[in-house]
């Protein structure tokens, strides 16, 4: 959900990953609007024709397997190798922990704000990237992925080493058996609840994304790919998720998330994989203008601090005005999205891009270096040949 950091040769190719985090991201929003709106998820207590909206679960899946396309990148085009493992979590704690810290700060006010409490406790368990695994009342409700996927993160190396000892096809239905596997334990056996609290399906999710990167190897021709694939990839995916939502309804969506999203997230990285392949130009072109790069662009402050902001314009303007069900949502429409996506911009420009301009604490400490040395010729930041994209997903 955040900026990618790609190298110039690359940056107008990935352009239209911004517009897909940029969607995903909005959808997100939207769906807590329209939950503001009409509670009782998951059933529909608003019109049918905005039942859509309820399932915003389906963007996060979105952005885990943007996730691990964006860091496989780099490694695709390396032989499936990280420079550095050490290098590699650091950089990942560098990119998205800070930002994350300060979304605990700003959540923590908002909550004080509109008269709720936070416990110690819930801070320090957020704090620590845990609060999926260990009860808490939570602090904003988008942040449950983030924990999700900085555990997910731990497992990339493994999975680079799956893929360069065997095959996609193997290493993806190994992700999905043990996903599945963690899931019934979790469900069945008391003791091994934290399995599925995991969110097991992100994990297959994820591996989807790092398998679409090791078979396309960004930048070839569309005739590298079969032209059959990528014909069929985009209405083949549209069709798999709209029968799947139509079958299943919002009620029987809602109490089976992790099956719904081993079913979707396979049709979401088809479709991703196309593009990647040198697939679906018309709407690679699209996703790469500006009304959805820019967004996608700082994506993961949107995910970050949308819920306090929401809760703020409920809490000050919503509730004393009286305002419910359509009338509050045809103002959170018009006049709180753009101010969510104003706030999350400016909480981008001060809390998230200047780790981005300075890629790390051993970057940082030579920029400081830099600073106290005579001005006599200009020192680059230097950039391991092979890091991994920059990328942040929900």
């Amino acid at each position: 959900m955040a900026p990618r950091c790609p190298s110039e040769a690359n940056a107008a190719h990935l352009t239209y990953l911004d517009g897909v985090r940029a969607i995903a991201a909005t959808f997100v929003v939207l769906h807590h609007f329209y939950l503001v709106a009409y509670p009782g998820y998951p059933r529909n207590g608003g019109p049918v024709l905005l039942a859509w909206l309820l399932y915003g679960h389906l963007a996060v899946a979105l952005f885990i397997i943007v996730s691990g396309i964006s860091l496989a990148l780099a490694p695709a085009r390396n032989g499936l190798r990280l420079t550095s493992k050490a290098q590699y979590i650091q950089r990942r704690a560098w990119r998205i922990i800070p930002a994350y810290w300060a979304a605990i700060a700003l959540s923590v006010g908002a909550t004080a704000a509109v008269g709720g409490g936070v416990s110690a406790k819930s801070v320090l368990v957020h704090t620590l990237l845990v609060q999926n695994v260990v009860e808490n009342r939570p602090m904003n409700g988008a942040f449950w992925s983030i924990a999700v996927e900085w555990q997910i993160y731990f497992f990339f190396p493994l999975v680079l080493f799956a893929l360069r000892r065997t095959s996609v096809a193997v290493v993806v239905f190994a992700a999905i058996v043990a996903s599945v596997a963690c899931h019934m334990l979790g469900v069945t056996v008391p003791i091994m609840a934290p399995l599925d609290h995991v969110s097991p399906a992100f994990f297959a999710l994820f591996v989807m994304g790092v398998a679409c990167a090791a078979l396309a190897r960004p930048g070839l021709s569309e005739d590298s790919w079969p032209r059959s694939l990528v014909r069929f990839a985009l209405p083949g995916s549209t069709v798999a998720v709209l029968l799947t939502l139509s079958l299943l309804g919002t009620v029987r969506y809602g109490a089976n998330l992790f099956w719904v999203d081993l079913v979707v997230g396979p049709a979401f990285a088809l479709a991703l994989g196309a593009m990647l392949g040198g697939g679906l130009p018309r709407l690679r072109r699209v996703l790469s203008q500006r009304l959805f790069a820019l967004p996608g662009s700082f994506s993961y402050s949107i995910y970050l601090v949308h819920a306090p902001i929401l809760a703020l314009l409920v809490h000050f303007l919503a509730r004393p005005a009286g305002w419910r069900g359509g009338v509050l949502l045809v103002f959170l429409l018009l006049a709180g999205l753009p101010i969510i996506l104003a706030g999350s911009y400016a909480f981008h420009l001060a809390a998230e891009r200047p780790f981005l301009a300075v890629r790390s604490l051993a970057d940082f400490r030579m920029a400081v270096r830099r600073t106290a040395l005579p001005a006599q010729r200009p020192i680059s930041l230097p950039r391991a040949a092979g890091a991994e994209s920059e990328d942040v997903p929900a």
